[in-house]
């Protein structure tokens, strides 16, 4: 991963060829402040390209609009922090219409994070 400035903000860049799996991709954040980032995906070979806004609230809320321009079509994401380790996450990919719904908790016990999908990929 490279780093540049653009626009005096740090803009993180990654270019990765799998020569194996003869696919190459491109992707990027433009973190514009702390709270504010946007990314860009494009994969050459297939044609995938996406282009992502994450804003972080005050209160521990993240919203994650998106663009999936391979499909033209629009994903959301939302997320809120509770009890200090605990994440609640829904998220909808109009494309593939599927809203998903996942709580994931970092555990100061236990190394790592634990992730438990209590509604995945539930199609509409």
């Amino acid at each position: 991963m490279n780093t540049k400035k653009f626009l005096d903000k740090p803009l993180n860049i990654n270019y990765t060829h799998a020569e194996s799996k003869n696919w190459t991709m491109l992707d990027g954040t433009l973190v514009l402040n702390p709270a504010n980032k946007l990314s860009a995906y494009h994969g050459f070979d297939y044609g995938k390209c996406n282009l992502k806004y994450c804003f972080a609230h005050q209160g521990g809320t993240t919203t994650e609009p998106g663009y999936e321009f391979g499909m033209t079509s629009w994903n959301f994401a939302a997320s809120q922090r509770f009890c200090d380790d605990n994440v609640l996450r829904v998220s909808y990919e109009k494309w593939r219409t599927e809203l998903g719904l996942e709580w994931s908790r970092d555990s100061k016990s236990i190394q790592g994070k634990s992730i438990v999908q209590l509604v995945s990929d539930f199609i509409l």
